[in-house]
């Protein structure tokens, strides 16, 4: 809606901005100086498939060198970097900008992270009002999170 003109501002990933703007929208990405998050694209196979031996072909496939070249296309950080190619549309050192992102440290203390995220995500929504015409009148909240509010600085609730 952004690249349309209907808002002054979107978030969105990297790739969509820079795919807008390859197509000529009228946006300028603009990345956190803090550190830039990680979108982690994933395969796995479910436990008790019917169908193992096609699910391993595809997974070997989706972590391969020709799934990567294919990759390219629409991703600046690939699992084969020296296959990545640049994006004019996307800073040059996008991969140095991405926050240290320590996984067996996430993945020891996931339910604590969970436990945290959903506390911070979902605050007592306000007190109902008695008033049906004023209840009425107050506009629904945002993205599911009661009140519309979004955790400031998350991480800061997890030191390792």
């Amino acid at each position: 809606m952004a690249a349309a003109g209907e808002f002054p501002i979107g978030v969105s990933f990297d790739y969509r901005a820079a795919k807008l703007k390859a197509d000529g929208a009228p946006v300028e990405a603009v990345f956190p100086s803090e550190g830039l998050g990680w979108e982690v694209e994933a395969t796995a196979i479910v436990k008790g498939t019917k169908n193992l031996e096609a699910a391993r072909k595809l997974a070997d496939f989706s972590a391969s060198r020709e799934a990567n070249e294919l990759y390219k296309a629409n991703f600046a950080v690939l699992a084969i970097p020296s296959i990545a190619t640049s994006n004019p549309n996307l800073p040059a050192d996008l991969t140095k900008r991405m926050i240290k992102n320590d996984f067996v440290w996430a993945a020891t203390n996931r339910d604590r992270i969970i436990a945290e995220w959903t506390r911070a995500t979902t605050a007592s929504p306000s007190p109902r009002r008695s008033n049906r015409a004023t209840a009425a009148a107050t506009p629904p909240r945002q993205g599911g999170r009661p009140g519309g509010r979004f955790p400031r600085n998350l991480s800061a609730s997890f030191s390792k």
